[in-house]
C-alpha cells in the first residue's frame, strides 16, 4: 500500500497548486499562495509561479531526507519534551492569532465556537472546505478581473541561494510544527515571517517547500512516532514495519517524476486556461463542493459548511486573513488535550 499511498500523496501536493492558482479553489495548505500566485497571474507569470512552487517542493524533499538523519537521533526524546507543553504552544499560537488584526478576535470567536461544536462530528471536510475554497469561490465569482494571457516560459527573477534558503526556513519550521496537533502547513507557512520577510517569488517557493515538508514528516511521525498527523499517514498506519529511510526514498523519486510530469500537463493546460470562462468554471466548481460535502456529511455537514463559508467570507470583508479560521481545530484540540 505504501508504494502507492506516498506516490500519490506527492503528486497531490504538486498538483494542488492549479486549483489554488488558477480556480479560485484552495485548500487550507495552498491558501497563503493564492494572493502571491494571482499577482504572478495578473502579469501572465502563471507558468512562473507553478515553476517556483514546483522547485519549493522539490527541494523540500531534498532537505527531508537530510533531516531524517537527526530525526532518526533526536525525534523521540524531543517530542516527549514537547508533548506537555503542546496546550500552551497552541495557546499561544491563539494569542498570536488573536493580536494580527483589531478585527481577528471576531473570526476566532465564531470558528473556535463552531469547531467546538462540531469537534464530535466528522465535520473536518465542511469546515475546511468552507474557510478557504468555498469562500474563495464566491468573492472570485465577484471579481471584474480580466484573463491575461499567459507566457510560456519561466521567468524566475530570484537567485538558487534564494530558493534554497526559502525551502530550508519552511522545512524546518514544518518539521517543528508538524508534531504539534491541529497546526496546519498553512500556519507553519506564516510564522516563517519571524526568519524575515520574504517577496512573492520566495514565498511561493516556501509555500510548495512547506506542504511538501508537512507531508513528509507525517510519514515520519508515523513511522519513529507511531503518531498520524495527515490522511495519507492514517492509510498508511495499517502498514506494518515500513522503513522511514525507504519512505524519504520514495518521496524523493516521486517528486522527480511529479515535477518532470506535472511542469509539462500545466504547460499544456494554461493555453487552454485563457480561453475557457473563469466565472462558468467557478460555479461549476462551487456545485461539485456541495455535492461532495452532501454526499460525504448529508445535511448537518451542509450546516456546518454553510456556517463555514459565512465565517470565511466575514474574515475577507474585515480584513482578517483567513488562517485564523484554522482556531476550529486549534481550540477544540487544546479542550480535549487538558481533558
Amino acid at each position: 500500500m505504501h508504494c502507492l499511498v506516498i506516490p500519490m500523496s506527492v503528486a497531490f501536493v504538486f498538483s494542488s497548486f492549479f486549483p489554488a492558482a488558477l480556480l479560485g479553489l484552495p485548500d487550507e495548505d495552498n491558501a497563503l499562495s493564492v494572493l502571491p500566485a494571482h499577482r504572478l497571474l495578473a502579469r501572465g507569470k502563471a507558468y512562473t509561479a507553478f515553476r517556483l512552487y514546483f522547485l519549493g517542493a522539490l527541494t523540500s524533499s531534498f532537505f527531508s531526507f537530510i533531516f531524517l538523519v537527526f530525526f532518526l537521533i533526536f525525534l523521540k526524546d524531543f517530542y516527549q519534551a514537547l508533548k506537555p507543553i503542546i496546550p500552551l504552544i497552541l495557546l499561544f499560537i491563539l494569542v498570536v492569532m488573536l493580536f494580527s488584526n483589531k478585527y481577528a478576535f471576531i473570526v476566532i470567536v465564531l470558528s473556535s465556537a463552531l469547531g467546538y461544536m462540531t469537534v464530535n462530528y466528522n465535520t473536518i471536510l465542511p469546515l475546511l472546505t468552507g474557510f478557504f475554497a468555498m469562500s474563495n469561490l464566491i468573492l472570485s465569482l465577484f471579481s471584474t478581473g480580466r484573463q491575461p494571457t499567459q507566457r510560456l516560459k519561466s521567468e524566475i527573477s530570484i537567485s538558487r541561494f534564494d530558493i534554497i534558503h526559502s525551502s530550508l526556513v519552511a522545512s524546518v519550521l514544518a518539521s517543528f510544527f508538524s508534531l504539534i496537533p491541529a497546526i496546519s502547513s498553512g500556519i507553519s507557512a506564516t510564522a516563517s515571517k519571524i526568519f524575515g520577510r520574504f517577496n512573492t517569488e520566495e514565498f511561493l517557493v516556501l509555500i510548495g517547500s512547506t506542504n511538501m515538508a508537512y507531508m513528509v514528516f507525517s510519514f515520519f511521525t508515523l513511522s519513529l512516532l507511531g503518531i498520524s498527523r495527515s490522511g495519507s499517514a492514517v492509510l498508511l498506519s495499517n502498514v506494518e514495519n515500513v522503513s522511514a529511510f525507504f519512505m524519504a526514498a520514495l518521496v524523493l523519486l516521486s517528486s522527480l517524476l511529479s515535477f518532470l510530469i506535472l511542469e509539462s500537463v500545466y504547460k499544456r493546460l494554461l493555453p487552454l486556461y485563457t480561453k475557457l470562462k473563469q466565472k462558468s468554471i467557478n460555479i461549476a466548481a462551487a456545485f461539485v463542493l456541495l455535492l461532495i460535502v452532501f454526499l460525504t456529511s448529508s445535511y448537518f455537514g451542509l450546516l456546518v459548511f454553510l456556517a463555514s463559508t459565512s465565517i470565511g467570507l466575514l474574515s475577507n470583508e474585515l480584513g482578517v486573513k483567513r488562517i485564523n479560521c484554522m482556531s476550529a481545530l486549534i481550540f477544540p484540540t487544546v479542550l480535549l488535550i487538558w481533558q
